[in-house]
């Protein structure tokens, strides 16, 4: 009797300390500081970097995932959070679409703007994507 307890007692610790995780079959939002969202970002990164010409971090950051796919619409900045030099005092909306190969995110679709272009092109490119990951981008926050 006290072994069956001890064992049942184990197993809700067990199951009640296992990290959470989100369920598979709607989007969501990886943490801010999750090392997802920093491989969604990073692998976002390189192509806007490329094209600006000067590194870039990201603010006002909507993201979601699901199965593997992800959408994100983000504001790029210079480092010190100003705008990019190349959009002469702009700000950089980018959106991209990213797919998980693996362990590596990889950007199937990017592009700057802050209207529905982005998404309606990878929706179209890629109808395997889910739905549920394309968020219209409202703009920075004031």
């Amino acid at each position: 009797m006290i072994k069956t307890w001890i064992i049942s007692l184990f197993l809700v610790l067990i199951l009640q300390s296992a990290p959470a995780r989100p369920q598979q079959n709607s989007a969501y939002t990886p943490k801010t500081g999750s090392a997802e969202r920093k491989a969604v970002l990073d692998a976002m990164r390189k192509p806007i970097v490329k094209q600006v010409g000067q590194n870039v971090i990201f603010h006002d950051v909507v993201m979601k995932v699901k199965d593997g796919w992800a959408f994100v619409t983000a504001v790029g900045k210079d480092p010190k959070g100003g705008p990019l030099r190349k959009f002469d005092g702009q700000y950089f909306p980018s959106q991209a679409l990213l797919r998980k190969k693996g362990r590596v995110w990889q950007v199937l679709s990017v592009g700057s703007g802050g209207g529905t272009d982005v998404a309606d092109q990878a929706m179209q490119k890629f109808p395997q994507a889910p739905r549920e990951i394309f968020l219209p981008y409202k703009g920075p926050t004031p």
